[in-house]
């Protein structure tokens, strides 16, 4: 990974294909097989670029594959980084609704996108609200003195609250956090794991590669709930109910109404399920704010 953030960093063409195909086992072993499907056909694409398209295998090889906001050297960034400042942040600040998958709309999506960004830029520099600059928000002296204040608060963190991993004598892979050994030995092994799941994709011809389940930390044994808990929580959830009724006895009909029209729990069904591991007895369902803005629209209509 350092090797990686390096070649981005200093505009290393070469080195980065090498640190991206150095990369795709663990990737494998993680469980990242969006990157895993995708990354490939881009290695064989990039590496086909001198044959494809000279001119830009060499403007690549010059470091104009990332992005240099401001002169000097060592300051390249990830494109979808750069992005995020420029073409993006625009879009995220209302100039664009939404797009959707169709290759058409995504195509007028890409041609538009630059001048619109151009046209808000400099109408927000028209009424003077353009106040960015070529620098990073995080150059500034102050960030620098808080990220510092933040690694000596991560230091304490570990110095004192966890096993310090530095000095550590064990020499079986340990969370610094818990002092829970690890299983087995198959963290240590992810890259061999990874590498072989690839090879067998690649020898029976196929795209698609077998899933690698490791067993982490994580994914311990689970403690069984004792019977006392257990019985803990069934009182609770019918106390709750119980204690409802009592304050709904007083109300007209009409009230009565209203109040059983909405669910009677806890917290919101739609956006937690019960996960009786957790202390509170629940766990926020998966999704993203795309998701719930698509249905809070649908329920608008």
């Amino acid at each position: 990974m350092k090797r990686f953030i390096h070649a981005e960093r200093a505009g290393l063409w070469d080195e980065h294909l090498a640190e991206v195909e150095k990369m795709m086992p663990y990737l494998v072993a993680a469980g990242h097989y969006k990157y895993v499907s995708c990354l490939p056909h881009y290695l064989d694409a990039m590496r086909a670029l001198p044959v494809l398209a000279p001119s830009i295998a060499e403007a690549f090889r010059e470091g104009k594959f990332t992005v240099y906001q401001c002169s000097g050297q060592y300051n390249g960034v990830w494109t979808d980084m750069a992005l995020e400042k420029t073409y993006n942040r625009d879009a995220k600040m209302k100039l664009f609704a939404g797009i959707t998958q169709k290759p058409a709309t995504i195509d007028k999506y890409l041609r538009a996108l630059p001048i619109l960004t151009a046209i808000s830029e400099e109408t927000k520099a028209m009424a003077n609200l353009n106040t960015a600059s070529a620098r990073h928000h995080e150059d500034s002296t102050h960030y620098a003195s808080m990220n510092a204040e933040r690694v000596q608060q991560l230091k304490n963190v570990v110095e004192r609250q966890m096993v310090n991993p530095f000095v550590c004598k064990a020499q079986d892979l340990l969370n610094i956090s818990t002092g829970q050994k690890a299983p087995n030995t198959e963290l240590i092994q992810a890259r061999e794991i990874g590498r072989e799941a690839l090879e067998s994709a690649e020898g029976k011809g196929s795209e698609k590669i077998a899933a690698v389940k490791l067993t982490t930390f994580a994914t311990k044994m689970t403690k069984k709930a004792a019977p006392a808990a257990k019985a803990k929580k069934v009182y609770e959830a019918e106390s709750q109910v119980l204690r409802s009724l009592y304050f709904t006895q007083n109300m007209t009909d009409a009230e009565k109404i209203e109040v059983f029209s909405h669910e009677w729990t806890n917290y919101p069904s739609s956006l937690f399920k019960p996960d009786h591991s957790l202390d509170q007895g629940f766990s926020m369902r998966k999704g993203n704010k795309a998701d719930y803005l698509t249905a809070i629209r649908a329920m608008a209509i």
